[in-house]
């Protein structure tokens, strides 16, 4: 998104002037995706991208203070969230989406939500993270890291549900999490919680400027029925 381009350009200036406070020294930044036949229906959050392979998208801790070099990153990135009428949202290459258990989710709740085959449920999405910055290899964002980049994602994360206006959010994070900051990210947005206690699987529901919200754990290790169950029984309570 062309207005958030001042924001993450923020964010790689900072990721190279505390370049000494964090350990990861190659990083790939993450931009939201859209799918080709999104009809403002369904954005489905998760944490971060867990290595995300394309060289020409990652941030060398030692480059990044470069105008030219983080100029040639945001272009990138520009022409990448706009660039998905011909292909689904995450490429195949070397990695196979059943093995992710976000990702199976995922394709469960657009199947049920939209509804569309789980076979196209990127194309009728809008995929996003919470945080930006991961290690461009393989692994999670370290804490520094997460904290560097967190005002940032909070602002970020904010342009993006503007500029999408999806009815219905989901976010596969969890919310207290002592090695992930779900709720540092999603706490700011002050969703309107209706639920006294957690639903299961699901931790919030409520509504954000007029949209349902759901919050559920992160899926990996949980029964994703069960999962599926929950946040619909959770979007059902929403008025």
């Amino acid at each position: 998104m062309k207005q958030a381009r001042e924001e993450y350009k923020q964010l790689i200036q900072k990721l190279y002037t505390n370049k000494t406070v964090y350990r990861e020294t190659k990083m790939c930044l993450f931009n939201s995706k859209k799918g080709k036949d999104y009809n403002g229906k369904l954005m489905i959050i998760g944490r971060a991208v867990n290595g995300w392979g394309d060289p020409t998208k990652n941030i060398d801790k030692k480059a990044a203070h470069n105008p030219v070099f983080i100029d040639s990153v945001l272009d990138y990135l520009e022409k990448a969230t706009g660039n998905f009428k011909e292909q689904m949202i995450a490429p195949d290459e070397g990695y196979s989406h059943n093995s992710s258990a976000f990702t199976r989710l995922k394709r469960s709740i657009a199947h049920k939500l939209i509804p569309c085959p789980k076979s196209e449920a990127n194309c009728n999405i809008v995929w996003s993270n919470l945080y930006k910055v991961s290690p461009s290899d393989k692994g999670n964002p370290s804490p520094k890291l997460m904290e560097l980049q967190l005002p940032h994602c909070i602002n970020i994360l904010k342009m993006e549900i503007e500029y999408y206006q999806p009815e219905v959010i989901i976010f596969l994070t969890s919310y207290r999490n002592k090695w992930w900051w779900g709720k540092e990210v999603i706490a700011p947005l002050g969703i309107t919680n209706i639920l006294p206690a957690p639903l299961g699987l699901v931790e919030i529901a409520g509504t954000y400027n007029g949209k349902k919200v759901v919050v559920g754990q992160h899926p990996q290790g949980k029964n994703e029925a069960i999962h599926l169950k929950n946040i619909l029984e959770a979007l059902a309570l929403i008025s």
